[in-house]
C-alpha cells in the first residue's frame, strides 16, 4: 500500500471516528450540484451568484468584464417575458440576461447548450411578439 493511499485510510477513519467529514478533499468551489441534469449542466457560482450552468456563468463573466469596460449600462439576470397572444399567456419566457447598451438599445442574451424542441418554439414565439428586442443565443 502506497503512502498516500495510506494516509487517506488513515485520514477517513480518524473523520469518522469523531464523526466528521469523511471526504478526502475539498469540493471545488465552483461546481455546486451533483448530479448532473438531464442535459449535463452543473450550478455554478460565480461573483457571489448561483448560475444554472458553466456556461451560463461564463456569459455572465463576460458581460461583466462589458460592463466594467463601459460598453454596457445595466445587466439584468432572470428577466421574465410573458409572452401573450390574444391576451391570453402562452409560456412564461424567463431570459438569462437583459443588457442595456452604451447607447440604450436593449438586448436578450440566453446562453444556450442543447436546443430543445420546446426552447425553439419559445425563441420563435419571442422573437415574433417582441420584434424591438435582439434575442442572441450563446450555444456552448
Amino acid at each position: 500500500m502506497s503512502g498516500n493511499v495510506a494516509k487517506f485510510i488513515a485520514r477517513q477513519a480518524s473523520a469518522a471516528a469523531i464523526g466528521g467529514d469523511t471526504r478526502s478533499h475539498t469540493p471545488r468551489p465552483r461546481l455546486i450540484s451533483r448530479p448532473r441534469s438531464k442535459y449535463g449542466n452543473r450550478k455554478t457560482l460565480f461573483a457571489g451568484v448561483l448560475y444554472d450552468s458553466a456556461l451560463e456563468a461564463r456569459v455572465a463573466a463576460d458581460l461583466l468584464a462589458r460592463l466594467r469596460a463601459r460598453e454596457l449600462r445595466v445587466i439584468k439576470r432572470q428577466q421574465p417575458f410573458p409572452l401573450l397572444v390574444n391576451q391570453r399567456l402562452i409560456k412564461r419566457y424567463v431570459a438569462d440576461f437583459v443588457i442595456t447598451l452604451a447607447d440604450g438599445r436593449q438586448e436578450v442574451i440566453e446562453a444556450k447548450g442543447a436546443e430543445t424542441r420546446e426552447w425553439i418554439l419559445t425563441r420563435k414565439l419571442f422573437c415574433a411578439l417582441h420584434p424591438d428586442i435582439p434575442l442572441r443565443v450563446i450555444k456552448d
